[in-house]
């Protein structure tokens, strides 16, 4: 009987010493009531108690882990993405803009410019270069979205609101608008076309607020070259520019029919060229400053026909005029009228051209 309870004793020593795992001491509890041997049945049932606790901890510890996996790798995939929209560097003199880039837009612009924006930007990026999100200088206060070189300077293309309103979106290289781009004005005039270091260069149009524009070449910020000019009223202009003016050959027409083809200089009418009123009335020939100067021919519809010198839009020097078939004069002219000796000529009733040397004073003849 002592050699039993010698054994019992080492095995209850054994199990004492695994008090620490729950699942052991409930088995040894069971084999020790199977032996016959005296056993605490309280003991027996908080151990039950226990191992069904560890069990449902165990499955709360599962789902505990799957949890904080989950999280880890929602985690994980966060920082990457903002790794990814977060710039690897910010540009010298430039800090991330903090506001939403629309509250930097000029109301002008918005409309044009930011469905604009997101057509127009391409995927695939300029070699060498890197895109960053809003930056705004620190000395400026313009705010850039775009691309920059490696020595901080916007490059390729980008989209630039400066502190004066104005907007433009497009290429850029070496901090300079370069290539294709948009200019917007806080005024509401918009430049669409081609730019160079910084300038409308090439071919491009510009937009006014009353809707008028102007579509042609460019050369440093001017209507250089060839080009074509509507206005809001109707009036359109088609031909020569030199540094934003009408100069060279050109055409001028307006609403209600009249029109100018011929030499322009400084926006005016200058050398050759015809003007056609609205009731058909022409004129040929020299033009300075805007008006009727040298030279020409004045067509009436009724028949009338003057031909010669003109001075400051009217009939001045010398000149013939002949008001139907049967009536001419050739002589001098003051300030539209017959002035001086000159030749009258007319039909008399039987159909007789008579010719007479007469005295004309400001157009009235007074000696035959």
């Amino acid at each position: 009987m002592g050699k039993v309870c010698s054994c019992f004793k080492e095995e209850h020593e054994i199990s004492s010493n695994m008090d620490f795992d729950p699942t052991v001491k409930y088995e040894n509890l069971c084999q020790q009531q199977a032996q016959g041997f005296p056993s605490d049945l309280s003991e027996l049932d908080k151990s039950i108690q226990i191992v069904n606790l560890e069990t449902t901890m165990n499955s709360a510890s599962e789902k505990l882990k799957r949890a904080v996996k989950g999280y880890l790798v929602r985690k994980q995939l966060t920082l990457t993405i903002l790794q990814q929209e977060t710039p690897q560097r910010i540009p010298f003199g430039y800090q991330l803009y903090q506001r939403p880039i629309e509250k930097a837009v000029p109301k002008s612009a918005k409309k044009i410019i930011l469905s604009y924006w997101e057509c127009s930007f391409k995927q695939e990026k300029t070699p060498g270069v890197t895109f960053l999100p809003e930056m705004q200088s620190t000395e400026t206060g313009e705010v850039y979205r775009g691309e920059w070189d490696q020595k901080d300077r916007k490059h390729g293309f980008g989209r630039l609101v400066k502190t004066d309103g104005s907007m433009y979106l497009g290429f850029f290289s070496k901090n300079q608008f370069e290539g294709q781009g948009m200019l917007v004005q806080k005024d509401g005039v918009v430049y669409t076309g081609e730019f160079k270091k910084g300038k409308a260069h090439g071919f491009g149009k510009i937009t006014y607020s009353d809707q008028s524009y102007y579509e042609g070449e460019f050369f440093e910020d001017q209507k250089n070259g060839k080009g074509k000019e509507v206005w809001a009223d109707g009036t359109v202009y088609e031909g020569d520019y030199k540094r934003n003016f009408k100069e060279g050959k050109g055409k001028i027409s307006w609403r209600n029919g009249s029109f100018y083809e011929g030499d322009f200089k400084k926006d005016e009418f200058e050398g050759k060229g015809k003007y056609c009123w609205e009731n058909t009335k022409t004129y040929c020939g020299d033009w300075k400053e805007g008006k009727k100067q040298g030279k020409g021919k004045l067509d009436w519809p009724d028949g009338r026909v003057y031909v010669g010198e003109f001075q400051e839009d009217k009939k001045h020097g010398y000149g013939i005029y002949r008001w139907d078939k049967t009536k001419e004069y050739k002589g001098p002219w003051y300030e539209g009228k017959q002035h001086g000796q000159g030749q009258y000529s007319f039909r008399d009733s039987e159909g007789n051209l008579i010719t007479k040397r007469c005295v004309w004073v400001m157009g009235e003849m007074i000696n035959e």
